[in-house]
């Protein structure tokens, strides 16, 4: 697969966007991080499921085929991000909060979060008749993206010894001023 890591508001987004549009790539969708479980049911009904879940962003809005990080999957094998878990109201002062961020980080929980991506990677791959659906039964690479690949390096090789890297790179002036305008 290839990585696409950076700061947030390096590019990331864009690049995963243009990189995914490649026909021989794939990358994970909308409607398969929502639901990526759901084996017995049809694709149209996967994606109905998914669709109140979907996120307005200010400058886009996520349809059900576009390109998704990997942070919701990493959260299904319980690696809580520090955003989710302050959109969720919570932050690392509120109780027992600290204590989900100490396991999370622990050694050997990320390993285990990374054999579960790739077990699940495996499982979407195995999904034929709903690849077809994308458009892209057979695709050559994944391209995948989240803030957290970016502290995972090591683990994401060592789980994907072919992996590949595409590391985005901003001025800070530039990045601080993206921030800022958010």
């Amino acid at each position: 697969p290839l990585f696409i890591i950076g700061a947030p508001r390096s590019g990331t987004s864009g690049m995963h966007a243009l990189l995914a549009a490649d026909p021989g790539a794939r990358a994970l969708t909308a409607w398969e991080v929502h639901e990526p479980y759901s084996l017995s049911l049809s694709l149209q009904r996967r994606k109905e499921l998914s669709e109140p879940k979907l996120t307005k962003f200010k400058d886009r809005q996520e349809t059900l085929d576009s390109p998704q990080e990997c942070s919701l999957i990493l959260e299904h094998a319980l690696i809580p991000l520090d955003a989710n878990l302050q959109e969720s109201g919570l932050d690392k002062g509120s109780e027992g909060v600290s204590e989900l961020m100490e396991w999370a980080f622990r050694d050997g929980t990320r390993e285990q979060a990374y054999a579960y991506h790739h077990r699940l990677l495996k499982l979407l791959e195995s999904q034929a008749a709903d690849l077809s659906a994308t458009g892209n039964p057979t695709p050559q690479r994944w391209v995948l993206k989240s803030p957290f690949h970016n502290y995972n390096l090591d683990r994401i090789a060592k789980e994907y010894p072919g992996a590949r890297f595409v590391w985005m790179h901003r001025s800070v002036h530039e990045l601080v001023g993206s921030h800022l305008s958010v």
